[in-house]
C-alpha cells in the first residue's frame, strides 16, 4: 500500500526531533545487554551511582556530556544503550542489523533491558551503600518513571528527567496513522551527530506510544519522588502545558519544572526539545543545567556524600 510523501515529510518534520554514529570519548567498561559503566573521574568517595538513558533514535553515546558531569562529581554512571540504537562499540557505518532490530523493537525488549541494567546499577549502589539515581532524556525519561508504576521492586533516589516523552503535542500523535506500516522508517530531521540511525521505524514509535499509554494507566503513588523536569517550554515534541499540568496531581507531589532556555548564540535549526549538550543548548546553558542538575541530585545527601563540588 502506498503512502503519500506528503503525510511522511509531515509526521517527520514534527517529530523528527531524535538524536551521528560516531562513538563517544568517553572510556568506560561494557556490560553484557547494552549497557556500559563510566566510573567517577572525582578523589572524593563515591556519591552516587546513576542510570542514564537517551532518547529515541539518539546516539546513545551523545549522552556522556551529561554522564562526564555526574562522573565529576563522585558518580558512577551506568549508560543504557538500547535495542535499535549505537552500542558501546559500535561501528561507524549503520549496520543493518541494527535498523533489523529498530524495526523489530517492542515496548517489552525496552523494558526488559532497563530492568537489567537497573539490577546492575542497584547491584553497585547497595554494595557502595550511596544513592541510586535516574536521568533520563526524551523517551528515557518516560521510561525511568514507567519502571516505577509497573515494577514494584523498582526505586530510585531521585530522577532527573529532560523533556520526558510523557505528555506530548497534539501534533507528535500524527505518527499513530502509520502504525499499520512498522517497518516504514520515517527519516530524521536532526542534526546527524545526534542520530543512532537514519530513521526512527514506525515500530519503535509505537513502542514509544505503548509506553505513554502504559504510564497513564498506572500511574499511582510510587511515582511521588523527588523528581525535577527540565526542559524548553518551545519544545516542539513534548508539551511544557500538559507536562506542568500533571503534575499538580497528588501522585506528583515531590514533582517540580525548571524551564530551560538555549543560548542565544545557538543556530536556528538545532530544535528546542535536543538539550543535551553544549552544542545543542549553548556553553552558558548547558553548564547551568548540570549545575541544577547536581544540585538538585546532591541536595539533603548526607553530608559526606556531598563533598565540596554540588549539592548545598
Amino acid at each position: 500500500m502506498k503512502i503519500s510523501n506528503g503525510c511522511i515529510l509531515l509526521v517527520f518534520v514534527v517529530i523528527g526531533c531524535a538524536g551521528s554514529k560516531t562513538a563517544g570519548t568517553g572510556s568506560g567498561i561494557a556490560e553484557a545487554g547494552g549497557s556500559v559503566w563510566h566510573h567517577t573521574t572525582a578523589a572524593e568517595p563515591l556519591r552516587g551511582v546513576c542510570l542514564v538513558v537517551h532518547g529515541l533514535n539518539l546516539n546513545p553515546a551523545r549522552m556522556e556530556p551529561l554522564g562526564n558531569a555526574l562522573r565529576a562529581v563522585g558518580m558512577d554512571v551506568l549508560q543504557v544503550y538500547l535495542a535499535g540504537h549505537d552500542g558501546p562499540d559500535a561501528e561507524s557505518q549503520e549496520p543493518p542489523a541494527r535498523m533489523e532490530a529498530f524495526r523489530t523493537v517492542t515496548l517489552a525488549r525496552w523494558m526488559a533491558e532497563l530492568q537489567a541494567a537497573y539490577q546492575r546499577a542497584q547491584d553497585r549502589a547497595r554494595s557502595e551503600q550511596v544513592p541510586l539515581y535516574y536521568v533520563g532524556f526524551s523517551m528515557g525519561g518516560l521510561l525511568g518513571p514507567l519502571m516505577l508504576v509497573s515494577e514494584h521492586s523498582v526505586r530510585w533516589e531521585k530522577m532527573v528527567l529532560l523533556a520526558p516523552a510523557i505528555r506530548l503535542r497534539a501534533r507528535s500523535y500524527l505518527v499513530r496513522a502509520l502504525f499499520w506500516f512498522p517497518r516504514l522508517v520515517i527519516p530524521s530531521k536532526s542534526p546527524a551527530r545526534y542520530r543512532a540511525n537514519r530513521g526512527t521505524p514506525v515500530a519503535a514509535y509505537h513502542a514509544m506510544f505503548q509506553g505513554i499509554q502504559a504510564f497513564d494507566e498506572q500511574i499511582n503513588p510510587a511515582l511521588d519522588i523527588p523528581t525535577m523536569i527540565l526542559m524548553d517550554p518551545q519544545d516542539e515534541f513534548v508539551s511544557y502545558r500538559n507536562l506542568e499540568r500533571m503534575i499538580t496531581r497528588p501522585d506528583f507531589r515531590h514533582w517540580r519544572m525548571i524551564p530551560v532556555a538555549k543560548d542565544p548564540q545557538v543556530r536556528e535549526k538545532m530544535y528546542h526539545h535536543l538539550m543535551i549538550d553544549k552544542t545543542s543548548l549553548g556553553e552558558a546553558a548547558f553548564a547551568e543545567l548540570t549545575q541544577r542538575m547536581i544540585t538538585f541530585l546532591l541536595q539533603d545527601a548526607p553530608a559526606e556524600l556531598r563533598g565540596t563540588n554540588g549539592g548545598k
